[in-house]
């Protein structure tokens, strides 16, 4: 998978128009933010790895550390733009009568803050309204004393620098709060369903991807984590649930099969056609019963597979998507030994690549056709689908195809020759006993 490039915080990008005069240098990019440079500069070099690497959680840790890079870079340009903020008042230190390195308590009268106030009494020191006992001196002998550097001025006046960023922190567009359990802050139900809508179709890329990079593993268990996420929400919430969960199901049969795991696939792939059924999803339909159909030609079930297929051949709606349904008909139709039925789909898929200008789905369809007519012993028919097929392949580039073709119209060639010889040998047998029977009747 290729990895996307990630601007370098210490040279922004100038994409807004306000922004093109103030690129901060590292240095400002450090200050601004501040523990994070660590593991910026960690998150870089992840997103250069050479090799690909197993996804986490269904999503590559390319993506991840480009993603996080990204909200760095965000947070740093948003930063920037906001200007530096007021540092937290620090507390006053209380005024008291020092006696070398100690403080007696009677000597602390008062201390201010901005928004607090600590006053003594006789009896009692108040903090925010909670009493805390204090000790008198019994005599003048007696001098309890306590360590200043030890007094806790913690007054929920004074923040501190994260707590300020978070507090004037301006939500930008299309963004929401995620400080909820939930994830989705206090989004309303119908932001809430999109923020899932989007989420949903960003795992789908990923597993697209993985699946495509052959992680089958880690495919399934994103499909199966994003499966148990939608259960959690109806339709009115998610109003695209069904398509969403349709998809994931066609994704999870499809790494069954890749696993061999064809009664799990079957099971996946039907529920996508119920969903497709019941909901009136003609795209869940069409793929699904694709789908099952050819799960049934790996089990070796021909009849079922031919009998799905036919059910998916009013769905199609492109010369293209015909051309693949009747080439699967046709093969179902060969291995079930019906040559003629095999032979009459591979020429409706021929007709149907013809229109849609497709040279490999032609290249193909010639190649059942000949199949189909070697079977039924007209050697003769199949070497011109074999020549045709072999046009196709030139002109494709496709080597093998070319290699293959070329020992078809071989076999061919020699069926035909084993042909015209036993005809020969026929002809003269029949001509002898013809002279025979007429030398026996004089």
């Amino acid at each position: 998978m290729k990895s996307v490039s990630v601007p370098d915080l210490n040279d922004l990008s100038d994409d807004e128009d306000e922004l093109q005069d103030k690129r901060p240098e590292s240095r400002l990019v450090k200050s601004t933010i501040g523990e994070f440079y660590d593991d910026k500069k960690y998150l870089e070099k992840l997103a250069i790895g050479n090799k690909p690497s197993p996804p986490l959680w269904g999503t590559p840790l390319e993506a991840i550390a480009n993603n996080a890079l990204h909200f760095l870079f965000d947070r740093v340009t948003y930063w920037d733009r906001l200007g530096p903020l007021p540092p937290p008042p620090p507390p006053r230190k209380a005024k008291s009568k020092m006696s070398g390195s100690t403080m007696s308590l009677d000597s602390v009268l008062t201390v201010n803050t901005s928004n607090s106030k600590i006053t003594t009494n006789s009896s009692y020191i108040f903090v925010d309204k909670k009493p805390v006992p204090t000790y008198r001196r019994r005599n003048s002998q007696v001098n309890i004393q306590l360590d200043p550097s030890k007094l806790n001025f913690n007054f929920k006046s004074v923040q501190s620098q994260r707590e300020i960023r978070k507090m004037s922190r301006i939500p930008e567009d299309n963004e929401l709060f995620t400080d909820s359990p939930s994830g989705f802050g206090d989004a309303t139900p119908e932001s809430a369903g999109q923020s899932i809508t989007d989420y949903i179709k960003k795992e789908l890329e990923h597993i697209s991807e993985g699946y495509k990079l052959g992680w089958i593993q880690e495919t399934s268990s994103s499909c199966d984590n994003c499966l148990r996420l939608l259960e959690k929400y109806s339709e009115e919430e998610v109003p695209d649930i069904h398509e969403l969960t349709a998809i994931l199901h066609s994704y999870r049969g499809n790494c069954a099969v890749q696993r061999r795991q064809f009664d799990e696939a079957l099971k996946h792939h039907q529920k996508d056609l119920s969903i497709g059924e019941n909901f009136d999803i003609r795209s869940s339909r069409h793929r699904a019963l694709g789908n099952i159909g050819r799960v049934y030609m790996l089990k070796g079930k021909h009849q079922k597979a031919l009998e799905t297929l036919t059910m998916k051949a009013p769905l199609c709606k492109s010369a293209k998507d015909s051309s693949s349904l009747f080439h699967e008909i046709g093969n179902c139709f060969l291995v079930l030994s019906s040559f003629q039925n095999a032979k009459d789909a591979a020429r409706k898929s021929l007709q149907c690549a013809e229109e849609c200008g497709d040279k490999n789905l032609q290249l193909q369809a010639c190649v059942l056709i000949g199949l189909a007519e070697v079977n039924m012993k007209k050697y003769k028919d199949a070497h011109k689908s074999f020549e045709e097929a072999l046009t196709h392949a030139e002109a494709l580039g496709d080597k093998k195809a070319e290699e293959a073709m070329k020992h078809a119209l071989i076999d061919v060639n020699k069926k035909i020759a084993h042909k015209l010889k036993t005809k020969t040998v026929q002809n003269r047998t029949n001509e002898v006993n013809q002279q025979q029977t007429m030398v026996t009747a004089v």
